[in-house]
């Protein structure tokens, strides 16, 4: 009989055991998930490029809720003219490592112009170089205007302005 009390102790034991384990498995599961998302939403509401440690203030750009980031320096939005050309409508994007510019480019001489490389320089409000970015230009008829289209993996999203180079 002793055999039988002690083997029934030790099966209800064994039992108890086993649920608090499970108990402090999902309990410490339910924490690391709530941090993590913690520590997810605390970078989106922040606007920071990388962790706490790497926090960088990013005066000229907006989070959209997909991750976007889109420029919004007035200063690299404005109209610039350089060589015969003039660079309108630009806009700056980042997502998933990839930025993205888009312009308008018109001919503004009395030539055809283009099927020629065009470099940019992206400063930042302090007037550093952050990057050289190159672009290719077609063909374009006196007056004509076509889209600027340039892509690249460099992170400048939160540029202040360009100059033509």
């Amino acid at each position: 009989m002793k055999k039988d009390k002690v083997s029934l102790m030790n099966k209800k034991e064994a039992i108890v055991i086993g649920v608090i384990i499970v108990i402090m498995v999902i309990i410490l599961l339910v924490v690391i998930n709530v941090s993590k998302n913690k520590n997810t939403e605390d970078t989106k509401n922040l606007g920071s490029t990388g962790g706490e440690d790497n926090y960088v203030e990013e005066e000229f750009v907006e989070r959209m809720e997909d991750g976007t980031r889109v420029n919004t320096s007035s200063k690299l939005a404005e109209t610039k003219k350089s060589n015969g050309y003039e660079i309108s409508n630009i806009t700056l994007t980042e997502k998933g490592n990839l930025t993205s510019v888009r312009a308008t480019i018109t001919n503004t001489t009395s030539q055809k112009r283009g099927d020629e490389p065009i470099y940019l320089e992206v400063i930042d409000k302090n007037g550093n170089v952050l990057t050289e970015i190159e672009g290719y230009l077609d063909t374009l008829q006196p007056g004509a205007s076509s889209t600027l289209k340039i892509d690249t993996t460099a992170d400048f999203a939160n540029a202040y302005d360009y100059r033509i180079k």
